[in-house]
């Protein structure tokens, strides 16, 4: 029945060591394996300089007087990745940013592409689950009950968002594996609680 979930994947989470600490799923550029980021808070898949090189991906680079940043990372320009697979799933010409240097890792996987399914990251087991959107409403918890729901929301740029509270006030938050503290804002942390550097 269509109420029951697909599962389209199942990998497993790298979280790293104590110099790069973000979490990393198995990919494969072509046939060539390849380790990207869980890039929840990201638009736009990216692949490093090196990536694109090592396997003769085309680069249309920025000027030399340009510089690029894609949220907080240096890039270098853009590319056409011919195939990316991500589980069993084969996502073929995947428009993608270039980013220098190697940051222990060969890319970032986006939500251009992490949102074309439902994902339930299990940080305990260490996996990253993919399943079909084609199923009832409420039927994407499958490990038990009861559970707790939260509000998502998408912001100008397609990325998850969640309304949560705060020392009893409500602040808008991301969840980014790709860094490894939690940030705010410095304009929310004057406003909210009063905070000065």
């Amino acid at each position: 029945s269509k109420c029951a979930l697909t599962q389209l994947a199942s990998m497993p989470i790298n979280i790293g060591n104590e110099i790069i600490s973000v979490p990393t799923i198995p990919v494969a550029i072509g046939a060539v394996p390849a380790s990207f980021a869980i890039g929840l808070t990201k638009p736009y898949t990216a692949i490093t300089l090196e990536v694109a090189k090592a396997n003769r991906i085309h680069t249309e680079f920025y000027e030399p007087h340009q510089t690029g940043f894609y949220l907080n990372h240096l890039t270098r320009g853009t590319a056409i990745v011919p195939s990316l697979t991500v589980g069993n799933a084969i996502a073929p010409n995947v428009h993608a940013v270039v980013l220098a240097p190697s940051m222990g890792f060969d890319g970032i996987l986006g939500t251009d592409i992490l949102l074309r399914t439902d994902i339930e990251l299990n940080l305990k087991a260490r996996k990253l689950n993919m399943f079909s959107q084609d199923h009832c409403a409420g039927q994407a918890v499958y490990w038990g009950r009861p559970f707790t729901t939260l509000p998502m929301t998408f912001d100008e740029q397609n990325v998850p968002v969640f309304q949560m509270q705060l020392d009893g006030k409500p602040v808008t938050v991301k969840l980014d594996p790709t860094t490894r503290e939690a940030t705010m804002r410095r304009d929310v942390a004057e406003t909210l609680f009063g905070l000065t550097p």
